[in-house]
């Protein structure tokens, strides 16, 4: 906040002894470790700058505390989900975020083996019981042209392999059908001439272990059944255009 000094520093090991410090406006809190117990136990002091006296923070007073650094340690570290760790990830071996997907993984159409991309995600939420995947082109030409469904992947998969689809996908996961008519993946093949098309994958956390959809789910049925139980996401985007 404007106008409000803020500092934290560590004052650490001599003589068995750990303190930390925490100043705030008007507030000194102290938190030391008792060089003469032998467990190594702590007690909180708080001393107001006014008057410099010591006082014992009331237990409801030190849960308060706690909470606050229990969110303010690990912005300051940089974690990105505060309190279930980093946001989750997804990644392929294939390319990059924002980079052009190679030929092979393209439909034959477009001079490619249309074989799936390989996938791989970490930092999972905690909670997850399952997980939900789609592939989707959102260039207006293609008005989210779905090129992949996949529903109940296991919460303990971590990856797909390259060319799993149809063939070698987690056990228990279901694939539906794209905007191809197919059942499974449906590699890029944007009309000539319409420029580099961006193609969103996008992997849901959920906190059900299994829904049953039709093969024929439509895009926005998918998005529909997946309300209520996404408890986190990730996104990585391929480009491919001719």
């Amino acid at each position: 906040m404007r106008g409000v000094r803020f500092k934290l520093c560590f004052i650490v090991i001599r003589y068995k002894m750990v303190a930390v410090y925490f100043a705030l406006p008007g507030l000194r809190i102290r938190l030391q470790q008792d060089r003469h117990s032998s467990t190594g136990s702590f007690k909180m002091m708080a001393i107001h700058s006014n008057h410099f006296k010591g006082e014992v923070i009331d237990m409801e007073g030190v849960k308060k505390f706690c909470l606050f650094l229990m969110v303010l340690l690990p912005l300051s570290l940089g974690q990105k989900n505060v309190f279930g760790g980093n946001a989750m990830e997804i990644s392929s071996a294939a390319f990059k975020d924002g980079e052009k997907i190679p030929i092979q993984y393209v439909m034959p159409g477009a001079g490619g083996k249309n074989i799936s991309i390989p996938l791989a995600w970490k930092d999972v939420p905690a909670g997850t019981k399952s997980f939900c995947l789609s592939i989707v082109d959102p260039h207006p030409v293609a008005q989210n042209w779905v090129h992949w469904l996949v529903i109940n992947i296991p919460a303990q998969v971590t990856s797909i392999e390259e060319g799993a689809s149809r063939k070698r996908m987690p056990k228990g996961s279901t694939e539906l059908k794209n905007s191809f008519g197919e059942i499974g993946y449906g590699g890029p093949q944007p009309p000539q001439g319409t420029g580099d098309h961006p193609y969103v994958v996008t992997l849901y956390a959920l906190n059900v272990e299994k829904f049953d959809l039709a093969a024929s789910t439509s895009l926005s049925a998918f998005k529909k059944a997946t309300e209520g139980k996404v408890i986190g996401s990730a996104t990585i985007t391929g480009k491919y255009g001719r």
